[in-house]
């Protein structure tokens, strides 16, 4: 039997779609809603506004991508801390209170993980995360020892969707890079894209 696209013209092997072997999920904002508002708002009150920019110009996501490349917590906010000593409590709460940013988990995800899993799919995880705060995180949700692998960037000690983290990912996963992946808010499907490993 001949594949054929929406024009009746035959299809290769490389443009039919790829059999789903196993789904990927990101962790932060897709199983979990992790925020640091969830912290920042009981220290700043209602100052919406100096919160955002704290977290915008002090606690950053570029500052945050960098505790979830493996800088250590302790040694990122001290070098925060040195550079601006008018905000070391704030700063600080970043490292003593973080499992204060862990929300709840995201049960309509979680629904389609475990629909995944009864229907016989392997389900991992790759995400961004710290290798300091995921074991607290992993206590708290119990359903990601349910999955069949995790891999954070922390623990590979780069950043994810990146030639070296999407090899470690395929390397502990023992699955193969063969085609482009699709995603939908932050699940995808095995093989990863082309090239990235």
């Amino acid at each position: 039997m001949t594949t054929s696209d929406s024009a009746g013209e035959p299809l290769s092997a490389s443009d039919r779609p790829a059999r789903i072997t196993a789904v990927v999920f990101d962790l932060g904002g897709v199983l979990i809603d992790w925020n640091p508002r969830h912290l920042y708002r009981k220290l700043f009150g209602a100052d919406e506004a100096a919160m955002e920019r704290f977290l915008a110009e002090i606690c950053s996501p570029a500052w945050n991508a960098r505790l979830d490349a493996g800088l250590p917590l302790a040694q990122g906010v001290a070098e925060l801390v040195a550079a601006h000593p008018d905000q070391a409590d704030l700063i600080t709460a970043y490292h003593l209170r973080w499992g204060e940013m862990l929300g709840a988990p995201s049960e309509g995800t979680v629904a389609i993980l475990r629909e995944l899993r009864r229907a016989g799919l392997p389900t991992y995880a790759l995400s961004n995360w710290s290798d300091e705060t995921f074991p607290m995180t992993r206590a708290r949700y119990p359903f990601l020892d349910e999955m069949d692998g995790i891999l954070i960037s922390g623990t590979s000690r780069s950043a994810s969707l990146t030639r070296r983290f999407s090899a470690s990912a395929c390397g502990a996963s023992a699955l193969r890079p063969r085609t482009r992946s699709t995603s939908t808010t932050g699940i995808g499907t095995w093989p990863w894209p082309r090239g990235w490993g």
